[in-house]
């Protein structure tokens, strides 16, 4: 093997190494929210010929703050970037889907850690739908709602999240509407990783029940009689 495939391979191994050393974090924040970047580790020394800096990757511009003797915010991220200077930490507020994106912390171009930041939309509140079919007694409900891809979504019944048929449309549940089981107040949920919403409530009981109350109260109060009345 030759001179410059040897050094390429060292050149490799050196990377992989470097790599293992840095520290990473993958963070979900929601829009509109704020992020705190990790500071210095506790003991670790910052002497003031040294350059610390919170950068990110392939973006423009490529650093955040830096700190050479004198701490200094980027004026791009004056209105909500603050730095604390005892422990180099980095408050970002007013998140933004343009933040998402990979952040490095370095300490004279060493890199030290690396932050994986995804900024996304919360869910909006789902609205649960019914709908009757008379000839099976079936009721379908539907969970609305304006996330398809990003969001997860259960139906919940009493409270209970309910198992899914994967053979149907993912916001709909079928009910037997001849099933005491199945009676009850049914809810659905949409989540993703930074919010949860819940429907409102929709109440499934036998039908006639009301009307079959209300004539045992009619009966009481005008009951019937067999036979001569003197």
């Amino acid at each position: 093997m030759d001179a410059q495939r040897w050094l390429l391979i060292i050149n490799l191994f050196i990377s992989a190494v470097g790599d293992a050393e840095i520290e990473t974090y993958k963070t979900d924040r929601r829009l509109g929210s704020f992020v705190l970047f990790p500071g210095l580790k506790k003991g670790t020394k910052f002497k003031a010929n040294m350059i610390y800096e919170l950068r990110k990757v392939g973006a423009s511009p490529g650093w955040l703050m830096m700190d050479h003797g004198a701490p200094k915010v980027h004026k791009f991220y004056e209105r909500r970037g603050t730095f604390f200077k005892e422990n180099k930490s980095f408050l970002l507020t007013n998140l933004t889907k343009e933040d998402s994106g990979v952040y490095e912390q370095k300490l004279n171009q060493k890199t030290l850690l690396r932050v994986y930041l995804t900024v996304m939309d919360p869910v909006q509140r789902p609205v649960l739908r019914r709908q009757d079919d008379n000839e099976t007694c079936r009721v379908t409900l539907r969970c609305d709602g304006w996330e398809r891809d990003s969001a997860n979504l259960t139906f919940q019944r009493n409270g209970v999240e309910l198992p899914r048929n994967t053979s149907l449309d993912e916001d709909l549940l079928v009910i037997d509407g001849n099933d005491p089981q199945q009676w009850g107040s049914y809810t659905c949920t949409r989540t993703n990783l930074v919010s949860l919403e819940v429907s409102q409530k929709l109440v499934l009981e036998p039908e006639g029940e009301t009307h079959y109350m209300a004539a045992l109260f009619v009966y009481s109060l005008y009951p019937t009689f067999s036979g001569d009345q003197k």
